[in-house]
């Protein structure tokens, strides 16, 4: 899903986007600099993408006893039921990273049962 093509485009979706001058808003509390992809239309693509690879994954790492694995490969998982079985929602966003902005991003705690980054 994430293949070189897909990232480049998305990343020139969202260039275009910052050029058309039209708001955004921060993607949390703790980045200033990125954008709320769902704001800008992109819902539909990343819900696909959490029904067809997220919750799979989800399911497999962090859900239910039915769905979660012991161990991938001959290593424990060690995981608990924090709801990878249930994804329904997202909140998607794009952050970017500069040695001179967001100096202070830190560990946080926040209410999603469960973050993929990539």
């Amino acid at each position: 899903a994430f293949n070189d093509q897909f990232c480049r485009m998305l990343l020139e979706e969202v260039a275009h986007y910052r050029e058309s001058g039209m708001p955004s808003r921060a993607p949390n509390s703790m980045n200033n600099y990125g954008l709320v992809l769902n704001d800008i239309g992109m819902r539909p693509v990343f819900s696909r993408l959490l029904r067809e690879v997220f919750l799979p994954i989800g399911a497999k790492l962090f859900g239910d006893d039915a769905h979660r694995v012991d161990s991938i490969r001959g290593t424990e998982v060690g995981t608990e039921n924090w709801g990878g079985s249930t994804l329904d929602d997202h909140h998607s966003f794009i952050v970017q990273y500069q040695p001179s902005a967001d100096k202070h991003l830190d560990m946080h705690i926040d209410e999603c049962d469960v973050t993929f980054n990539f």
